[in-house]
């Protein structure tokens, strides 16, 4: 049991012998491990209002060394596991994925032994602003108010519909 031998350097050694009173000896030195690594979010902090793409950064250590720390958004994996030298970690996030409203960022820090631990969560808004498109009567032949539609250039990145809200014919 290497949790009952304690953290840090050890030597394991092995004798035998024969029936004839020949010995051997050999020896193995481990270190063990049981200690978890530490780590925090260090942006955002719970309760600010979020937009667009931006950097969620952690700190984490450990006596052992860190393997890498995993980002979660809503309890998702949000991207693979971000390795490096430390003690900061960070991944972009771009908040136009989500709907606007609450969510819940968490970071797992894993050590080179295999040792977990999480970060406290952050809450924080995301708070993205309205898309707004203008399109000529050319562009929604035939669409009537409240249809929607998917729009036929993608500005800035939208991806997804948008529905048809106007006065008089489209």
């Amino acid at each position: 049991n290497a949790a009952a031998a304690g953290n840090g350097p050890h030597t394991l050694t092995a004798a035998a012998s024969d029936a004839d009173g020949n010995t051997a000896n050999s020896s193995v030195s481990i270190v063990v491990d049981t200690i978890p690594p530490t780590i925090s979010i260090t942006a955002p902090v719970t309760g600010t209002s979020v937009n667009g793409s931006f950097a969620i950064t952690a700190n984490a250590t450990d006596n052992a060394g860190v393997a890498g720390v995993q980002f979660q958004l809503d309890g998702v994996n949000l991207g693979t596991l971000v390795t490096g030298s430390g003690p900061t970690y960070s991944v972009v996030w771009n908040t136009r994925a989500v709907p606007n409203g609450a969510h819940t960022l968490t970071a797992t820090a894993v050590d080179v032994a295999g040792n977990t631990a999480a970060a406290t969560p952050v809450t924080v808004t995301v708070n993205d602003p309205l898309l707004l498109m203008h399109a000529d009567s050319s562009e929604v032949s035939g669409v009537t108010n409240g249809s929607t539609v998917a729009p036929a250039i993608a500005p800035g990145g939208f991806t997804g519909s948008v529905v048809v809200n106007g006065a008089g014919s489209v």
